[in-house]
C-alpha cells in the first residue's frame, strides 16, 4: 500500500533517507455489515520483509491510532501520529474503489443481504448460487465444509444410511432443520423451537449421535475423517456465561450442551442443573434468562438444542418442553455402529444434504408467495387433532409434534423437488421420518406420566363398571355349620365363588378384615391392625381391560400403537396392584387362589325331598387391588353384598386356608415410577 509522503520499500516505509517503521501494510479486504457500514479492514503486515501476519482491524480503532497493538509482532514507528493519520487517509480513499468487500454477520444464520436470503457461516455463506467466501460470520467454530450443487447419487447415499435406523437418526437430524428455520418462520409468526433429551448410560453413544447426525457445521476449515469430533458443544459444568454465550451464537446451529449426570460435587451438580435450565429455558422462550457477556442483542436464543446425559433432573414442566429420546441399547447393535461409522468417516454426506437444503430454502422463501406457502402448510398441521392433547401436557407436546412434522414436510417438499428421480426412496424416507416423530413423541408422552394418565383413567372406567354392575361381593363372617375345632368361619365365604358354569367375568371379593379369616373355633376377635383384600380372577380383569382398552381406541382416546403398553404390569408400577417379589427379583401379579365351582342336586327319596351340593375346588390366578389408591376412594367405604355361598367344602378346607395363607403373604406395594 502506498502512502502519501512514504515510500514503501522492502523493510519498512521511508521519507526520505529516514526509515520510518519497520513493517508494510497491504489492504486484503474491507468488511461491513449488512447496513453497508465499514467496520473492519483486513490488513497484511510485512515486518521486517520476511514475515507477514493478517490482522482484522476495526475502524474504531483505526480512527483511534491504536491499531499498532492488534500487530501480532513486534513493530515501531517513529512517527505515529503522522504516519497513523496518511495511514487513515489512504484507507478512506480506497474505501470508494477497493473491489474486495467482505460481509460480516454478527452470528451464523439466515440474513438478507441485498434483498436476498444468505446463510452465513464462519468460513462463508451457503447462498442460491452457492458458497460466498466474501460474506461470513464473526463466530468462530461454525464452518460449513459440504458441497453446494448434490447431485442424485449424494442424496441417495444419505437416504440410504438413514432409513435403516430412523427412529434413533431421524429426531435428531431434524434438529438441524428446526435450528436452521427458526429465525425466518419466527418472523413470520410460526415458532419452531424445540429442544431433544437424548438419553442413555455412558458409552452408549449420545455425544457422538448429537456430534455426527445433530450439526453440520464444524469447527475447523477441513472436513475430513472424524473431524466430527471437533464439532462445537458445549459441557453442562462451564461456566454459566459460557454457556449463555455459546447459546446467543448458535443462531441457525444446533446447540449442543453436553455430558449432563449426577456430579459427584455438589458444586458441579448445581452448575449442570444451572445450565440444563438455561438451555430449556431459553430455546423455549427464544431468549436467553442470563445476561451474555458478549455484545449480543438481548441474549437472543435462535436456534434448537440437544442436550445429551444419563440422568435427567428436570421438572415436569420442563420435561414438557422437550422430546425425549433413550439411546442407551444404540452402540450394541453392530449394524448400527456401522452405520454411524459411514458418516463418522465422512461428515460431508450429511452437510452437503443440508446445504441443499438451505439453498432449495432460500429459493422458496425469496419467491413471492413462498413464505405464504410454508405457512399454510403449518396452519394445516395446526388444525389437526391429537390423541393425547387434551391429557396433562399434551398441548405442548402436540406443539412439538406440529413442529416436528412440519419440518418433516418441508423436507419432504425439498427431496420431490430437487431429487425427483429418487421418488420411491424420497417416499420411504418421509414414511420413516413420519413413523419415528409419533414415536418419539408417544416416548416422550409416556416419559412424562401420559400413558400412566390414560392407564389411570381405563383403570377407573372398569372399576365404575363393576361397582355399578354389583360384581363385587363382600365376605361374610358366618359360622360354619361343620366345624372341627380349626376353623371358625365358613372357608367359603373367602374363596371365589361361582355356581354351575356361570364363569361370572370380572367377579370380585372383598375380605374386610384378613387376620379375623384366619380365625379359629373359640378365638373370636378382631385385630387392631387387620388389613382387608380386595381380590378379582386375574383373566377377567384382562378381559375386562382389552375391552375397555377397545373402547378407547375407538373413541379416539389412546393410540393403537400404545394398547400394549396399557398391561396389568403397568398397573403394578402405578401402585393400583400389589405385588410379590420373585427370586429374579421380577415382581410377581397375581398368585393362586382358590376358586370353590358347586352344582346344586334336588330328588326324592324315601324321607321325601332332598338338596345336596357337588362342588370342585381349583386354584386359579387372581390379582390383588391396592385399596389405598385413590382409584378406590368410591369403593372404600360402600356396601356390597354378601352374597350366599354354600358349605361345601367339606375336607378340602385346609388346603383351601393353607393357599389363602400363602396368598397373602409377602405383599408388597411397589415404589412409585
Amino acid at each position: 500500500m502506498q502512502i502519501a509522503s512514504y515510500v514503501a520499500s522492502r523493510h519498512g516505509y521511508y521519507n526520505g533517507d529516514e526509515r520510518i517503521t519497520n513493517f508494510t501494510l497491504s489492504l486484503e479486504a474491507m468488511k461491513q455489515d449488512r447496513e453497508k457500514r465499514v467496520i473492519a479492514y483486513r490488513i497484511k503486515v510485512n515486518v521486517e520483509g520476511d514475515k507477514e501476519f493478517p490482522v482484522d482491524i476495526p475502524v474504531r480503532q483505526i480512527n483511534r491510532n491504536e491499531w499498532l497493538s492488534e500487530v501480532p509482532a513486534t513493530v515501531w514507528c517513529s512517527r505515529p501520529r503522522e504516519f497513523c493519520l496518511e495511514f487513515r487517509k489512504q484507507l478512506a480513499a480506497l474505501e470508494r474503489s477497493f473491489s474486495r468487500i467482505q460481509t460480516v454477520t454478527p452470528t451464523p444464520g439466515f440474513y438478507k443481504v441485498d434483498g436476498t436470503w444468505i446463510f452465513a457461516c464462519s468460513n462463508g455463506a451457503i447462498t442460491v448460487e452457492g458458497f460466498n467466501e466474501n460474506l461470513y460470520t464473526e463466530v468462530d467454530g461454525h464452518n460449513f465444509n459440504g458441497k453446494t450443487g448434490i447431485v442424485d447419487e449424494d442424496a441417495e447415499r444419505f437416504l440410504r444410511l438413514m432409513l435403516p435406523k430412523m427412529e434413533v437418526f431421524y429426531p435428531i437430524f431434524a434438529l438441524n432443520m428446526l435450528s436452521v428455520v427458526r429465525r425466518p418462520f419466527q418472523d413470520a409468526g410460526i415458532d419452531l423451537a424445540l429442544t431433544l433429551f437424548l438419553e442413555g448410560r455412558s458409552g452408549s453413544g449420545k455425544t457422538t449421535l448429537a456430534q455426527v447426525i445433530g450439526m453440520f457445521t464444524e469447527a475447523s476449515t477441513e472436513g475430513c475423517e472424524g473431524s466430527y469430533h471437533q464439532r462445537r458443544l458445549v459441557s453442562s459444568t462451564e461456566k454459566t456465561a459460557n454457556v449463555v454465550d455459546n447459546l446467543a451464537q448458535s443462531r441457525g446451529i444446533t446447540f449442543i450442551l453436553d455430558d449432563v449426570k449426577r456430579e459427584n460435587a455438589q458444586r458441579q451438580r448445581e452448575k449442570s442443573r444451572i445450565a440444563t435450565d438455561i438451555v430449556i429455558r431459553g430455546v423455549y422462550q427464544g431468549k436467553s434468562t442470563e445476561k451474555t457477556s458478549r455484545k449480543l442483542k438481548e441474549s437472543l436464543v435462535e436456534t434448537s438444542a440437544i442436550i445429551t446425559g444419563e440422568y435427567r433432573e428436570t421438572s415436569a414442566s420442563q420435561n414438557a418442553r422437550m422430546m425425549i429420546l433413550n439411546v442407551s441399547d444404540f452402540m450394541q447393535d453392530e449394524g448400527n455402529r456401522s452405520l454411524l461409522s459411514e458418516f463418522q468417516r465422512d461428515p460431508a454426506i450429511l452437510s452437503s444434504v443440508m446445504g441443499e437444503f438451505i439453498r432449495w430454502l432460500e429459493y422458496q422463501m425469496g419467491l413471492p408467495s413462498g413464505m405464504e406457502r410454508f405457512c399454510g402448510q403449518m396452519w394445516e398441521l395446526r388444525r389437526g387433532a391429537w390423541i393425547y392433547e387434551n391429557e396433562s401436557n399434551g398441548q405442548r407436546l402436540k406443539d412439538s409434534r406440529e413442529r416436528l412434522m412440519f419440518v418433516t414436510k418441508l423436507f419432504e417438499m425439498f427431496l420431490e423437488e430437487r431429487f425427483s428421480r429418487l421418488e420411491k426412496l424420497n417416499g420411504q424416507f418421509v414414511k420413516a421420518a413420519m413413523r419415528s416423530v409419533e414415536v418419539v413423541i408417544r416416548n416422550t408422552f409416556e416419559n412424562l406420566g401420559g400413558i400412566n394418565a390414560v392407564a389411570l383413567c381405563i383403570m377407573k372406567e372398569i372399576m365404575d363398571e363393576i361397582i355399578a354392575e354389583g360384581r363385587i361381593r363382600r365376605a361374610d363372617y358366618v359360622r360354619s355349620l361343620r366345624s372341627t375345632g380349626e376353623q371358625l368361619w365358613r372357608e367359603e365365604q373367602f374363596c371365589f365363588c361361582r355356581e354351575g358354569d356361570d364363569e361370572q367375568d370380572g367377579q370380585v371379593l372383598y375380605i374386610p378384615a384378613i387376620k379375623k379369616s384366619f380365625q379359629k373355633r373359640g378365638e373370636e376377635w378382631e385385630a387392631a391392625d387387620d388389613g382387608e383384600l380386595l381380590l378379582m380372577d386375574r383373566a377377567g380383569f384382562e378381559r375386562m381391560l382389552l375391552h375397555t382398552v377397545k373402547k378407547y381406541i375407538q373413541a379416539g382416546r389412546l393410540a393403537e400403537e400404545d394398547m400394549a403398553k396399557i398391561t396389568v404390569p403397568l398397573f403394578g408400577k402405578l401402585r393400583i396392584l400389589w405385588v410379590w417379589r420373585r427370586t429374579d427379583g421380577i415382581a410377581r401379579y397375581s398368585g393362586k387362589y382358590p376358586v370353590v365351582r358347586y352344582w346344586q342336586e334336588s330328588g326324592y327319596n324315601d324321607y321325601g325331598e332332598y338338596k345336596e351340593y357337588r362342588r370342585e375346588l381349583t386354584y386359579e390366578e387372581a390379582l390383588v387391588f391396592n385399596t389405598g389408591h385413590e382409584i378406590f376412594q368410591e369403593f372404600v367405604g360402600a356396601a356390597h353384598p354378601t352374597d350366599f355361598c354354600p358349605d361345601v367344602l367339606g375336607n378340602e378346607r385346609d388346603n383351601a386356608q393353607k393357599t389363602r395363607r400363602s396368598f397373602t403373604s409377602g405383599r408388597y406395594v411397589m415404589n412409585p415410577v
